[in-house]
């Protein structure tokens, strides 16, 4: 899993290991995949291994209820924050099993 830093937010891509096994969770047992758990046990382990955290919108006065991406400082304040805004419609770890990325809006 890496992330990419592009205009107004970051892209998180997969390689196609992990959107493999990413659709057969999915075939596996679609309301499963669908929840957060499954979310976040995708992102195990960008966030055990890099700087990118989990942030809730409350941190950065977010009135969202999106799953959010960001970096904190060393005193643990949020210094960047990314949104996926298409959560009410689309999940991230359904866009990354479709389309290997998901788009992450800036806080900006």
């Amino acid at each position: 899993m890496v992330v990419m830093r592009v205009e107004n937010g970051i892209v998180v891509a997969v390689g196609d290991d992990v959107q493999m096994r990413l659709r057969e969770e999915r075939l596996y047992d679609a309301a499963l995949f669908e929840s957060d758990s499954t979310m976040y046990e995708a992102f195990d382990w960008l966030i055990a291994n890099s700087e990118w955290d989990w942030i809730a919108p409350e941190e950065v006065g977010a009135l969202t209820s999106a799953p959010m991406l960001g970096i904190r400082d060393e005193d643990g304040r949020v210094i960047e924050a990314y949104a996926f805004m298409s959560y009410q419609v689309r999940s991230v770890q359904g866009d990354l099993a479709d389309n290997g990325k998901a788009f992450f809006q800036s806080g900006d």
